[in-house]
């Protein structure tokens, strides 16, 4: 799934019999899961009758993109991350509900979506086209720092 994480994406846990809950987010750029959560983030539930748990993880994320650095934009400009969310049946007793792998890039969702919208990426690819100069690097002012021009688009191949 791709995320868009300009916008905000929640993880909600709302489960019977919980009385807390807690996320477990790894973010990293190349190679396999990292061993050890990036972040991780615990609530108690607010009472019996509001088990409801409400996370916004796509600030954490944003931190590992860098969508200025248009070099390598194969690896600067997206990110994996797996969410693994847990619901605490008894103080310290945490049960896995499901994981979750995404695939982040800085980007907005469309307003009149609604919210957390994801897209599938069975068929989507990175483009970067260094033949992009006829629009778009006459009139780069950063053409001394970044010389090369690029586009950072995913493409739906279906």
């Amino acid at each position: 799934m791709i995320l868009n994480i300009r916008s905000p994406y929640f993880i909600t846990i709302n489960e019977t019999g919980q009385v807390g809950s807690k996320v477990e987010l790894f973010i990293w750029k190349t190679g396999s899961i990292p061993a050890t959560p990036t972040y991780t983030f615990t609530k108690a539930i607010a009472s019996a009758t509001q088990r409801e748990n409400v996370y916004n993880i796509s600030s954490f994320i944003k931190e590992f993109i860098d969508n200025v650095a248009p070099t390598n934009a194969t690896t600067e400009m997206w990110a994996n991350v797996t969410v693994k969310r847990y619901k605490e049946t008894s103080v310290g007793v945490y049960s896995l509900l499901n994981t979750v792998n995404y695939t982040a890039v800085e980007a907005y969702n469309n307003y009149t979506g609604g919210y957390n919208q994801s897209q599938g990426t069975a068929n989507f690819a990175v483009l970067a086209n260094p033949n992009i100069d006829q629009y778009f690097f006459l009139n780069n002012p950063y053409a001394e720092t970044y010389p090369i021009p690029f586009i950072n688009v995913y493409a739906n191949l279906t």
